[in-house]
């Protein structure tokens, strides 16, 4: 996923701000009004539903607020929050709901785990809801609005595509002489070397490092692929291909970063929630990768110099791993015809206009991703350079088992093939069970 950065407020200013937007959404969501049949546009009357999303960039979770809220006032209905958590708190959180005898009638998902949940029949099938609503298929993109179909079921609705780029000090660069990066999806004068080397000029010891890559889900999937690799897992889902090749190599490249070229921070250093908006708004760090999501973030945090926004660094391959924006209904969700109706209005061209005028994902919808302003192309380009992590039948239990051990390699502990190579054999047989 896009996921997958767990994108939560920051400290300080930031995270004042989700606070206060949790009680915003929390206060919107205690309208009354009436029952009846869900309107997928807002206005016309509804049904009302529970809803359960983890706390994203302050910016992204007011306008969720928003979009919540007109949706709950038109409709005249309540619209009960579940979660606001972080993801990391979510990703564990979400499993508790989803066994519960009664869960949110909609939950967002991380994409890494879909396939093991509509292997498991955990998930609403809404293919009969969709052909009944009227959407018009060819209204979307359909690589992501079928991203959630496996099996002739569409258990999943996508709403959005939020490619990962890299955000980086233009100030910082300029003053240092440093080449700016390109602002086309390109890797001329933009490969791995090159990113090093940028890196390497805008460190100075301590105080300001070069560069901060975020080591989750999607950078791992990202450098893996773009170092010739498959990734995280193989095509088929049997084998657990980042502790292989040209994957390990990538990782251990990344890792390298901080133990032995020193232009990142230490991986203690930035463990704490936010530590990574908090960096790059102090200018600690000078470029950060990240997902669309954060831009209007970085607007905000980018107080005292200029911002720009670049490809992914290339080498045998120059792809992303964007996140899809992904929610679904539980089969056991009480309300599914009305939280299919809500959804189909954050997907269509009304609410995926907002998305897209505030730069929080590249949207499902043709229409609604039109409102991609010119300064915001690269993101659109990025959206074609989409590589996957592929599917499991058990990603949640294989990234549970890996992630600690990789972290002990970012922090020096262990080599990258020391940390994965100790649980391959276990998640290998996960994967072939």
């Amino acid at each position: 996923m896009t996921g997958h950065s767990g994108l939560v407020s920051r400290r300080g200013f930031l995270g004042a701000s989700a606070l206060g937007g949790t009680a915003l959404l929390l206060t919107a969501c205690s309208a009354t009004g009436g029952s009846g049949g869900a309107t997928g546009g807002s206005g016309g009357g509804g049904k009302n539903f529970s809803w359960a999303n983890w706390s994203d960039a302050p910016a992204t979770s007011q306008l969720y607020i928003d979009l919540i809220t007109k949706y709950a006032t038109d409709n005249g209905i309540q619209i009960d929050r579940q979660a606001n958590v972080s993801f990391a708190d979510y990703n564990t959180k979400f499993r508790t709901l989803l066994a519960g005898g009664q869960p949110p009638d909609i939950m967002r998902l991380n994409d890494d785990f879909l396939r093991e949940l509509q292997d498991k029949d955990q998930l609403f099938d809404t293919t009969a809801l969709i052909a009944s609503s009227g959407m018009k298929i060819a209204d979307y993109f359909p690589e992501v609005f079928n991203f959630g179909e496996r099996n002739g079921k569409h258990s999943a609705m996508t709403i959005g595509l939020s490619p990962r780029v890299v955000y980086y000090n233009k100030t910082a660069f300029q003053k240092a002489g440093v080449p700016l990066p390109p602002s086309t999806w390109s890797m001329d004068g933009w490969k791995w070397d090159d990113f090093l080397n940028a890196a390497k000029a805008l460190t100075k010891g301590t105080s300001q490092y070069g560069c901060q890559i975020t080591l989750d889900t999607g950078n791992e999937q990202a450098w893996s692929a773009n170092n010739g690799g498959e990734g995280i897992f193989s095509k088929d889902g049997k084998t657990f291909t980042l502790a292989e090749g040209a994957n390990l190599e990538a990782m251990q490249w990344a890792a390298d970063l901080s133990l032995k070229h020193k232009v990142q921070a230490p991986w203690a250093d930035v463990q704490a929630t936010n530590a990574t908006y908090d960096r790059f708004a102090n200018q600690q760090d000078m470029m950060r990768t990240g997902p669309m999501s954060d831009y209007t973030t970085m607007q905000t945090i980018a107080k005292d110099f200029e911002f720009g926004v670049a490809p992914m660094p290339g080498q045998v391959k120059q792809l992303q791993n964007g996140g899809f924006t992904l929610f679904v209904i539980p089969a056991k969700a009480k309300n599914p015809e009305a939280a299919f109706k809500f959804l189909s209005y954050l997907s269509g061209p009304e609410g995926g206009k907002q998305f897209a005028e505030k730069a929080v994902f590249v949207a499902v919808n043709r229409e609604a991703a039109s409102g991609l302003t010119s300064g915001l192309k690269l993101f659109g380009e990025a959206a074609d350079n989409q590589t996957t992590t592929n599917s499991t039948t058990a990603t949640s239990q294989a990234v549970a088992l890996y992630r600690p051990q990789l972290q002990l390699a970012y922090g020096g502990n262990k080599t990258v093939k020391e940390a994965l190579g100790s649980v391959a054999d276990q998640i290998n047989s996960l994967l072939q069970a």
